[in-house]
């Protein structure tokens, strides 16, 4: 009997464990949810396949995430798929050839959300699906080698 009990008590555990990590996951998927001006303000510490014009022309645009959409001001996703995962700056500068604080953000690594949209004949999200929190009423959007800053709507 105390065998049983003893590992019902591991299952409680494992199962509040579990529940709890969710939790964690959820409310740090919730940063990004809602609606994001992209500003004027973009960073391009290296090279830029984009001209200035073609920069600004992302200035104002608003992006939406939530469970069910994420929009971008020109494509719209109603089966959005968030991935949240924590980078290292070390790992950062690997990946992107970009250093944490030439973007604004301080501290040894950061947190970027990777969306994915699996609607029937969408060909990709243009910009926004990969999310950078700065802080909680800003973050980094890459597209083409540029680094736009949006704020919270």
């Amino acid at each position: 009997m105390q065998n049983r009990m003893r590992a019902g008590l591991i299952a409680a555990v494992t199962v509040g464990m579990m529940a709890s990590a969710g939790a964690a996951s959820l409310s740090q998927l919730e940063l990004i949810q809602g609606r994001w001006r992209i500003s004027d303000k973009s960073y391009c510490p290296n090279e830029c396949a984009m001209s200035d014009a073609e920069t600004k022309a992302f200035s104002g645009r608003i992006l939406e995430y939530s469970a069910t959409r994420m929009s971008n001001g020109k494509t719209i996703c109603l089966t959005p798929k968030y991935a949240l995962r924590q980078i290292s700056a070390q790992d950062f500068y690997t990946e992107f050839r970009t250093r944490l604080t030439d973007i604004g953000i301080r501290g040894n690594s950061a947190q970027m959300v990777e969306v994915q949209c699996t609607d029937a004949g969408n060909v990709g999200l243009d910009i926004g699906d990969l999310v950078i929190l700065q802080n909680r009423s800003a973050i980094i959007l890459l597209k083409e080698g540029v680094f736009f800053l949006a704020r919270r709507k």
